[in-house]
């Protein structure tokens, strides 16, 4: 039986965002810790807030202002 691993998935955000948001600004960076350095890993949103938020990279940013 193959040897089951478990990927840990991270937010990390510094940021206090206010009125001053634009389309583009990262809002959290993502980081996956994988023992198995061979494997890759896509990052998907389950909830977009609408369409507010993507995913650039590893990066969360803002798609869209709602003003």
């Amino acid at each position: 039986m193959p040897e089951v691993r478990k990927e840990q998935l991270r937010y990390y955000s510094s940021r206090v965002f206010g009125i001053f948001l634009y389309n583009g600004i990262v809002v959290g960076n993502l980081t996956t810790a994988d023992p198995d350095a061979d494997n890759s890993h896509t990052y998907t949103l389950v909830d977009d807030a609408g369409g507010r938020f993507a995913i650039s990279g590893n990066k969360i940013v803002v798609a869209m202002v709602a003003y």
